[in-house]
């Protein structure tokens, strides 16, 4: 019996031996719990509080992505209930701003839109502007596209050189844009090669055609789609030879996106501008500079004129011309450098100078060309406009590195008479210099500006040129006639240029 228990006891320690091990590593196991992985936030859609609060710190320590959702929390309807946050568009803004500043960019078009039409805040066309510039320099093709166009009125350079990046990017508003401008030949010389070319890109690919877009691009459709045809495409391959349109459409077959356009021959519609003045050729080493530019509007600063000074010797006509023939100038202008330079779509108008460096002329003269020059028999000379004001047909031009020889004498407005005889002198038709005689027909007032009513002849070329008296005293300022009206010509009265 005792060597029974003995032999159970032995069994029962040889099993716990065995056993123990296996009940330990088991127990060891149960008990080792793995920790739990991190919750992974993304602030592409905010949804709780904890994702509120981890996007918001992002936020404030540079994050654009996360600024940009964080001004969506506060800006869109459904926000409120989400979150408990009401629709606030003042910290909305601030956010946009914030992602804006930081360069993301569906912020930098909420911002320059916010500021411009006043959706968030009052409307302020100065930062708008800042903005879409910002979002142009970092490459944003909807901002290129708006920058473009508004440059066409004022930096026709500018305008082409974004449309042309565009165009090469493959872009099709821009490459419809630069075929419409070769076409009319305004900004740059006419090119009907170029302007069929890329119109023959922007009008591939039909209604799946797309491209980076914004409807203050001056389209005519507020969509991405290039769907509509190109009007220039089909009235350059018109006007262009069946040689012509077969080189392009090759040329457009193998163009890729990255390219320029390859190198046509210029050919051009047989109704191109040319002064009747004959061939004018500015000398090589001229350097054209901009008359006047947007980001530095023109401000009005009267001229310095000595109206004291009058003559009082009657003079024959051939006297007159001959005295103040040598003050006045022909004014060329154009949209752009280039157009100057080739002598294409020109505008021809006069200037008279009043001192040894100062010529005055009318401001419509520049307002769409501002690249001008002024020529006087074979001498050309560039010039700066140093003032002007639109709503009174005024503006100066400035004259460096040359003397000029003013005109004699001046007359006040108060002291003519209507039926004395007077004498135009200017450019009409870019015929310089042209005498012209009549009459003060009539002395008018309009808003503050006198005006001196006269028969003596006044053509397209005249404006900006001189109306004298019969001493040779300058009256006035040459600027508009009546349409479909004979003798109803007008001059702007000499004492309003000092004023």
């Amino acid at each position: 019996m005792i060597q029974l228990r003995l032999v159970v006891r032995i069994g029962l320690i040889l099993m716990l031996t065995l056993l123990l091990p296996v009940l330990l590593c088991t127990c060891s196991t149960t008990h080792t719990v793995p920790a739990a992985p991190k919750r992974q936030i993304s602030c592409d859609f905010i949804f709780d509080q904890e994702a509120y609060s981890e996007c918001l710190v992002r936020a404030k320590t540079g994050d654009a992505n996360a600024a940009f959702s964080i001004a969506k929390l506060y800006d869109e309807p459904f926000s409120t209930g989400r979150l408990g946050i009401k629709k606030d568009r003042t910290t909305a803004f601030h956010w946009y701003k914030v992602a804006a500043d930081l360069g993301h960019e569906k912020a930098l078009r909420t911002v320059f839109e916010g500021y411009y039409f006043g959706r968030y805040t009052p409307e302020n066309k100065m930062e708008a502007e800042r903005y879409l510039k910002r979002a142009a320099n970092l490459g944003h093709e909807w901002a290129m596209l708006v920058l473009a166009y508004w440059s066409e009125k004022n930096d026709a350079e500018k305008a082409v050189e974004l449309y042309s990046e565009l165009a090469r990017k493959d872009n099709c508003h821009a490459q419809k844009n630069l075929s419409r401008i070769y076409f009319e030949g305004k900004l740059v010389p006419q090119d009907l090669c170029r302007a069929y070319f890329w119109g023959l890109l922007g009008s591939s690919g039909g209604f799946d055609r797309k491209s980076d877009y914004h409807f203050l691009a001056g389209a005519p459709m507020s969509s991405d789609s290039c769907m509509m045809g190109s009007v220039e495409k089909r009235n350059a391959e018109r006007e262009l030879s069946p040689e012509h349109v077969q080189m392009v459409q090759n040329a457009a077959s193998r163009w890729a996106k990255g390219q320029s356009e390859p190198d046509f021959p210029s050919v051009q519609v047989g109704r191109k501008e040319k002064p009747t003045i004959g061939e004018i050729r500015p000398p090589d080493s001229l350097t054209l500079s901009k008359s006047s530019s947007k980001e530095k509007p023109l401000k009005w600063i009267p001229a310095k004129i000595d109206l004291k000074k009058q003559l009082t010797s009657n003079l024959t006509p051939s006297e007159l011309f001959n005295l103040v023939n040598p003050s006045v100038w022909t004014v060329i202008s154009a949209a752009s450098a280039a157009n100057l330079k080739a002598m294409n779509n020109l505008s021809l108008a006069s200037a008279v100078a009043i001192s040894e460096n100062e010529i005055l002329t009318n401001y419509h003269v520049i307002e769409e060309r501002p690249y001008a020059m002024v020529k006087q028999e074979g001498r050309f000379e560039k010039v700066m406009v140093v003032s002007g004001d639109k709503p009174t047909d005024r503006c100066i031009f400035h004259i460096e590195n040359v003397k000029l020889k003013p005109v004699p004498g001046f007359r006040r407005y108060e002291s003519l008479t209507i039926g004395e005889s007077v004498y135009s002198v200017g450019s009409p038709k870019g015929l310089e210099n042209t005498l012209g005689q009549g009459i003060i027909s009539g002395k008018r007032e309009l808003s503050g500006l006198k005006l001196i009513q006269t028969t003596a002849q006044i053509s397209k070329g005249s404006s900006g040129g001189g109306l004298f008296d019969r001493f040779g005293n300058l009256i006035g300022i040459t600027t508009f006639k009546l349409a479909d009206s004979e003798g109803l010509n007008f001059a702007i009265a000499i004492d309003n240029f000092t004023q």
